[in-house]
């Protein structure tokens, strides 16, 4: 089983990696659906942390 951490991290990265890319491109639409994709792998993550954080002991 991965490492709910790990996991949440590896969506924070993709998220990241999503806004660096929306900011080196020229192409609006290209940005701004990266940008909702950041978003969408930063929920992903929340929900992870959450879930970990209510599955401690």
């Amino acid at each position: 089983m991965t490492d709910p951490k790990e996991l949440a991290r590896g969506y924070r990265e993709k998220a990241a990696r999503c806004r660096r890319l929306a900011r080196q491109t020229t192409d609006k639409t290209v940005a701004k659906n990266l940008l909702e994709l950041a978003r969408e792998f930063d929920e992903q993550a929340a929900e992870i942390e959450k879930s970990a954080a209510r599955n401690l002991p």
